[in-house]
C-alpha cells in the first residue's frame, strides 16, 4: 500500500491510498488520525479498564433490574393497600350511613311517641280539669244554697224579731205614756 499527501490551497490535507487491488483510495489526513486515534482510545480503555467497565456495566444494570422490580412492587402493595382503605372508608361510610338512618328512625319514634304521651295526658289534664270544675261547681252552688238558706233563715230571723219589736212597740206604748221621745 502506498500513500501520497497532497496539499490543497484553502483546504484540507488528501491521502490517497492504494490498496491490494490496486484500488485508490482519498481520505482527508484529519479524519484519518482522528479515527485512529478513537480506535486506539478505546482498545487502551478496553486493555485497561475493560473487565472493570463490563463488571460495573452488570452491576448497574443488575441494580437497574432490582431497582424496578422493587418499585413495581411497591406500587402493587400500594394499590394493594389504597383498594383495602378504600373497602374499609366504604364500609365505614355505609356503617355511618347505617346509624344514621337508624337514629333518624329511632328520633321519628320518639317524637310519635312523645307526641301520643302529650296527647293523652293533655285529654287527662282537660278530662280532670273538666272534673275539678264540675265538683267545683257543684260545691259552689251547695254554698249558694246553703248560703241563701242561712240568708233566708237571717230573713226571717229578722222578720221575726220585727215583729216581735212591732208587737213590744204597743205595750211599750201603753205602760209608758208620758216619756218624751216616743210619739
Amino acid at each position: 500500500m502506498s500513500a501520497k499527501q497532497q496539499v490543497r490551497p484553502n483546504g484540507p490535507e488528501v491521502t490517497t491510498t492504494q490498496n491490494g487491488n490496486g484500488d485508490f483510495k482519498a481520505q482527508q489526513a484529519g479524519s484519518m488520525d482522528e479515527h485512529t486515534a478513537k480506535e486506539n482510545i478505546n482498545e487502551i480503555r478496553e486493555i485497561l479498564f475493560g473487565n472493570e467497565m463490563r463488571w460495573h456495566e452488570q452491576r448497574f444494570a443488575q441494580i437497574e433490574d432490582r431497582l424496578l422490580q422493587e418499585t413495581s412492587a411497591m406500587k402493587q402493595e400500594q394499590t394493594r393497600r389504597f383498594d383495602a382503605l378504600d373497602q374499609q372508608l366504604a364500609m365505614e361510610v355505609k356503617s355511618l350511613n347505617k346509624r344514621l338512618d337508624d337514629f333518624a328512625q329511632q328520633t321519628r319514634s320518639d317524637g310519635e311517641h312523645f307526641q301520643q304521651c302529650l296527647e293523652t295526658q293533655g285529654k287527662d289534664l282537660t278530662k280532670d280539669i273538666r272534673t275539678r270544675h264540675a265538683e267545683l261547681t257543684a260545691t259552689l252552688r251547695e254554698e249558694i244554697a246553703r248560703l241563701g238558706q242561712e240568708m233566708t233563715d237571717r230573713q226571717s230571723l229578722a222578720e221575726l224579731l220585727h215583729q216581735l219589736a212591732d208587737r213590744l212597740q204597743p205595750e211599750q206604748e201603753t205602760g209608758s205614756e208620758g216619756e218624751p221621745g216616743e210619739a
